[in-house]
């Protein structure tokens, strides 16, 4: 007997009929072989290897936990009118859980804060897909009875606090999740506490994931985006049990202030700047559910100014969260794609997803990118290159030498920011400053001059504490240099350093890019694609994958760092 939950997934179930959901459902019934994007093939076999990492990497084995397979495999049934895909399905599903339904015993993954939820909503759907065709499967009762049953316990999982990931992205996607399950499992909810424990939870971290600039808190543009997708989801999913009109917790103000910085931080070839834990992707009209109040302002960023209306402003500040975006102009047809995009970024309001990248920027110029930063790589905290792309080290910024950034909240975080903001409209200047290097204040003036395309950094780093002074006052006593600035360059780019003029040159797509620095460095140096004893000039554009990059460093003995460079076009 169908219940209410194939009706209340039947969208669900429909969106599933694409092309490519489908085709990942084939390969995994007919060639035994399932593909994560951004990952090679797997070979599947008759049973799924439930202890398997071929490729040494968290974000293979949390697809694997979450049984990410299983949208494929409805699909698969669902297109070609068969159930071999659901039967699989359910197969692997069993002995999952009888290897790791004890969650004290289960290793770390099996039981992910995150890969939990969206386990439990695939099971939502496996559940859906045999009720709907119930005649079709031959054990389908059995079937429905167990995957109710673990679905219940997904939801008690979710519903205790102490697995609840408050305040995160994660927080949010489990909230939703139990917020679905609280009103599809039929006698799980009796009391109507879960359902208002998922409520009050969604209003929690939908109005805490974007500051009240709209900026998102967890510290990249990759974030921005994911973060109105998941307010999409919120809505969406609450008014199929609430109707039209449903309180989400985020302000029309802010909703509205986060759509426009996405737009903003689209690049003029409509990609993201892969700043914080960001890959690779075009960014879309997202807004199918809910338009924001500037939809076509968005429309027009990111479709190349073919389609809506152009930003009154080509500067955008969200100081709260510490972002500033620079563009020379909005000008649509052939000259939106030459158009200069600056990022800067100085803000700290989370732990999660946190590089070491206070003060750095990045430059995307006549169609091409200039100065880069590292990028997301993995979701592996040990991993040495992980470990490199995080740091100070993978961003365009100026760092005292010996020091590691601080990712503590409590203790940086106020001391990140973005300080003063100015434009007469041909020229711009932003100031942000940061503490994350503890004992020392930094700060970076950037001023873009749309005149000529140029730029200038204003950089100073002093050290406030004792310790810190004394650190530099050894390292000079000592003839070592106590302080450096760095630029992460595409690999693509021919790069030259001249140390004895204190100047650099970038030369791609025709132009050149000159750095120079107002007085000689110390020393200069030029590295790209180092792997020993560290890791050292890479970027990672997609999830997984890396690729050389140059590394441009000016070194500098000084008790404070006080000094400039010009970005000049030649």
């Amino acid at each position: 007997m169908k219940n209410k939950l194939s009706a209340n997934l039947n969208r669900e179930l429909v969106n599933l009929d694409k092309d490519s959901i489908v085709e990942i459902g084939r390969r995994f019934v007919e060639n035994n072989e399932w593909e994560i994007k951004n990952f090679p093939i797997w070979k599947v076999g008759i049973d799924v290897d439930w202890s398997a990492d071929p490729f040494k990497n968290r974000s293979w084995t949390w697809n694997l936990h979450q049984w990410a397979f299983l949208p494929g495999l409805i699909a698969y049934d669902r297109r070609m009118e068969v159930v071999t895909g659901c039967t699989a399905g359910i197969r692997h599903a069993r002995r999952w859980w009888g290897l790791f339904a004890e969650q004290a015993s289960a290793p770390p993954m099996a039981w992910h804060d995150h890969g939990t939820a969206l386990r439990a909503r695939n099971i939502l759907l496996l559940m859906a897909q045999l009720e709907e065709h119930h005649g079709r499967y031959p054990d389908a009762e059995a079937d429905i009875a167990f995957l109710r049953r673990i679905a219940v316990i997904h939801a008690e999982t979710l519903l205790r606090e102490d697995f609840y990931s408050v305040g995160t992205n994660h927080g949010l996607d489990q909230s939703l999740v139990l917020f679905e399950l609280s009103q599809e499992l039929p006698g799980f909810d009796a009391d109507g506490k879960a359902t208002e424990c998922a409520r009050r939870r969604i209003a929690y971290e939908i109005g805490h994931a974007f500051a009240p600039d709209g900026g998102h808190v967890e510290n990249s543009t990759g974030y921005q985006n994911y973060g109105l997708v998941q307010a999409q989801m919120a809505i969406q999913r609450l008014s199929a049990y609430d109707g039209a009109k449903v309180d989400v917790g985020l302000p029309e103000e802010v909703y509205d202030k986060a759509a426009l910085a996405l737009a903003f931080m689209s690049r003029p070839d409509g990609t993201l700047p892969l700043i914080g834990d960001t890959a690779f992707f075009t960014v879309r009209d997202i807004f199918s559910v809910k338009k924001p109040g500037k939809y076509s302002t968005y429309l027009y960023a990111v479709k190349s100014g073919k389609v809506g209306t152009p930003p009154a402003s080509t500067d955008l500040v969200l100081p709260e969260s510490g972002w500033t975006i620079l563009r020379s102009d909005w000008k649509g047809g052939a000259d939106f794609a030459r158009a200069v995009h600056i990022v800067f970024k100085s803000g700290f309001l989370s732990t999660y997803h946190r590089h070491d990248d206070d003060l750095a920027f990045s430059l995307f110029a006549f169609g091409a990118e200039w100065i880069i930063d590292g990028g997301l790589w993995k979701h592996q905290p040990k991993d040495p290159m992980r470990i490199y792309l995080r740091s100070a080290a993978a961003h365009s910024l100026s760092a005292p030498l010996g020091v590691e950034a601080s990712r503590d909240l409590d203790l940086v975080g106020s001391k990140s920011r973005i300080v003063s903001h100015e434009t007469d409209g041909l020229r711009s200047t932003v100031t942000g400053e940061s503490g994350m290097f503890v004992g020392f204040h930094s700060q970076r003036r950037l001023t873009y001059d749309r005149s000529r395309h140029t730029l200038r950094l204003d950089d100073s780093i002093s050290p406030v504490e004792d310790r810190a002074m004394e650190m530099v006052a050894s390292s000079l006593r000592e003839g070592r240099e106590t302080f450096v600035t760095r630029f992460l360059v595409p690999g693509d780019k021919k790069v030259t350093i001249l140390p004895e003029f204190g100047m650099a040159t970038i030369t791609g797509r025709g132009r050149t890019l000159t750095i120079a620095m107002a007085i000689v460095p110390v020393r200069m140096r030029l590295t790209k694609g180092v792997a020993k004893p560290r890791p050292f000039g890479w970027r990672s554009v997609q999830a997984g994958k890396i690729e050389p990059a140059w590394t441009i460093e000016f070194f500098h003995a000084m008790s404070s760092l006080d000094t400039s460079f010009a970005l000049e076009w030649e």
